[in-house]
């Protein structure tokens, strides 16, 4: 028989501090680069410029934390589990660790001298960093002086600082300027430390109360909306769906999350939210989320192994294959989620995780069909699960339903009641189908503007490549004529060296010849002196 979760007493709520990033000056400095500086920022180092304008209900990650199940790195709930995965993220993030690096290095990056680098640095609470006030006047004499190239750099870096791996407020720490060089230089992907600093804070916040979330809120808001509102947009007319491509309808998970036109929640409805979310009320796979090949385990890990600025963890793919479109048919191998943590100083895990990413294990189709379905097994074991840790939040039975009518009001004001509620709910249907608009509006513009940002680089690219077309013209004539200059000086060259050949032939015959007379005038001299010789004896 199985247990009533409904009439369980609740698990008693962890307190966490969720704090905003204060990303209003970064906002700014981000509205000064032009359309095409955009482009080019988001191709260095992909969409985190845009979860700049990501509005995080920080109720929401709150009462997402209290549903976290440390031992499985998952988000446990009636009946299913959500699990943060390497690939949403990656998704999310725009992106197809090592220790700190020196001073030096983040210098020559920041291009200032490293003495002056120095003394600006900070401790605090035992974080080491570069204040970021220091970093908002460089952007701004960057500005001033059009230095574009650069300023892109040091807003990439006070978005790690203050986004992706937040730690003390106005203060960029040197874990996170350390994350962003790997990536800037070695090509590092930041995806692996961001998901392994929100398993890290999360086990942080349950083992203790009033900790603070010090990890990306507005990747991990993000990715919760994007599975708990399973609402599907159609944004285009089916009668023009054949001008598409598949690839044309998937929008980032940035631009579904403004899509959906969420409105703001309280406290208490978000905890209702996620205490009522079902199995089936679940958005499994949105479109942005679809994959081929899952990232299962990295080398002698049955699991995978996670570097992060605040510590090592590890997470298990084996819980999300439902949010990879594959069925869970039984309970997960036990090994296959077995948890560990360690130090940021434990230099031996560190060289075991390292070493295991060089023999990362990918699997897909032997999974089986594509399905986002559930065995009798596994949902036993969640359903175990969940007795065993309980939920958070005690809900009464008949929050949000409208309240009955009392029997002893007269048949008027029942009446007016009744037209009440019918023209709430015929004003909750307009909104609805206000929101539609809207979203529509809005995706068409984004269509509209994408289209034009795409033909106006490539008429951008065919206008470079006619004047490279013209220069290379131009080069090749004057190479034609030059090598026809060259050609007649080569010609004019060997015709004289013929004809000095031959002057040369006609001396040495000339030479010859006078050898000859020289001979011969030489031996009749000789017999006329021996004549006379004899005539005067």
């Amino acid at each position: 028989m199985e247990p009533s979760f409904e009439k369980a007493i609740p698990r008693k709520t962890n307190q966490v501090i969720v704090k905003k990033p204060n990303v209003d000056c970064l906002r700014i400095f981000s509205q000064q680069l032009t359309s095409e500086q955009r482009q080019d920022f988001k191709k260095k180092y992909g969409k985190i410029i845009d979860l700049l304008n990501v509005n995080i209900q920080v109720e929401g990650i709150s009462a997402l934390s209290q549903f976290y199940d440390p031992p499985l790195r998952c988000f446990t709930f009636k009946d299913f589990q959500l699990v943060p995965t390497l690939e949403e993220f990656a998704e999310i993030m725009g992106y197809p660790l090592r220790h700190p690096h020196s001073f030096d290095t983040i210098a020559s990056v920041l291009q200032v001298e490293p003495n002056d680098l120095k003394s600006l640095k900070q401790n605090k609470n035992t974080t080491i960093g570069i204040p970021i006030k220091y970093l908002e006047n460089r952007m701004k004499t960057l500005a001033e002086n059009k230095e574009w190239e650069l300023f892109m750099d040091v807003l990439a870096l006070m978005i790690y600082g203050v986004v992706l791996f937040p730690s003390v407020d106005d203060m960029v720490s040197l874990a996170a300027i350390g994350v962003f060089i790997n990536y800037k230089c070695e090509r590092q992907n930041p995806v692996h430390a961001v998901l392994a600093d929100v398993f890290y804070t999360l086990n942080v916040c349950r083992k203790k109360t009033g900790k603070r979330m010090l990890c990306c809120l507005s990747v991990l808001y993000v990715w919760m909306c994007g599975h708990i509102f399973q609402r599907e947009y159609k944004y285009i007319d089916p009668f023009y769906m054949w001008l598409f491509k598949p690839s044309d309808l998937k929008y980032c998970p940035i631009v579904d999350l403004k899509l959906l036109g969420l409105k703001s929640y309280n406290a208490r409805e978000w905890a209702k939210i996620l205490v009522e979310l079902k199995d089936g009320k679940v958005r499994w796979y949105p479109n942005w989320g679809e994959v081929d090949k899952v990232l299962y385990r990295c080398g002698e890990f049955t699991n995978v192994p996670l570097v992060g600025t605040r510590g090592c963890v590890n997470y298990n793919p084996s819980l999300a294959l439902r949010q990879f479109a594959y069925p869970m048919i039984g309970p997960p191998p036990k090994e296959s989620y077995t948890p560990f943590t360690a130090e940021p100083t434990d230099f031996a895990m560190l060289k075991r995780i390292h070493r295991a990413w060089d023999e990362v294990v990918y699997i897909g189709k032997e999974l089986g069909p594509r399905s986002c379905g559930e065995g009798r097994g596994y949902k036993k074991w969640v359903q175990d699960r969940v007795a065993l840790i309980k939920l958070p939040f005690q809900m009464p039975s008949n929050l949000g339903e409208a309240a009955s009518i009392d029997p002893t009001e007269n048949l008027e004001v029942k009446e007016i009641k009744l037209k009440l509620a019918k023209v709430e709910a015929e004003k909750s249907s307009l909104e609805d189908e206000l929101i539609d608009v809207r979203s529509d509006y809005k995706a068409l513009q984004f269509e509209n503007g994408e289209m034009a940002r795409s033909m106006e680089q490539t008429h951008k690219r065919g206008r470079i490549e006619n004047k490279y077309l013209c220069r290379t013209k131009v080069c090749l004539r004057a190479a034609n004529k030059e090598l026809g200059l060259r050609n007649a000086e080569k010609n004019k060259v060997v015709r004289e060296n013929q004809q000095l050949k031959a002057a040369q032939l006609e001396m040495k015959k000339h030479l010859k010849t006078l050898k000859r007379q020289l001979s011969e005038q030489s031996a009749k001299y000789e017999e006329m002196k021996k004549k006379m010789n004899k005539g005067d004896c």
